[in-house]
């Protein structure tokens, strides 16, 4: 996914989540939008991760992301040090 001038990279081994569905795009626009520096994110359903990394690399003070899927936490942890 590219949001303004970053790159995120994915864990791209699982299908949870690409950042190509439109709702995952209109989210990362209304992120990049509305996120003010030091803001709380809390991404619930995280899958890979997408867009809790968004928020972190957009300046959120932290952006936390979580589910109920063992295997997408282990996708978005394995995201998450990509980036």
């Amino acid at each position: 996914i590219e949001t303004g001038r970053q790159v995120i990279r994915l864990e791209g081994a699982v299908a949870f989540g690409t950042g190509d569905h439109p709702t995952t795009r209109a989210a990362a626009e209304f992120l990049s939008q509305t996120l003010q520096p030091g803001m709380r994110v809390l991404d619930y359903g995280t899958g890979s991760g997408v867009l809790a990394l968004c928020a972190a690399l957009s300046g959120a003070g932290s952006a936390l992301g979580v589910d109920s899927d063992s295997d997408a936490v282990a996708s978005a942890c394995r995201s998450a040090q990509l980036n």
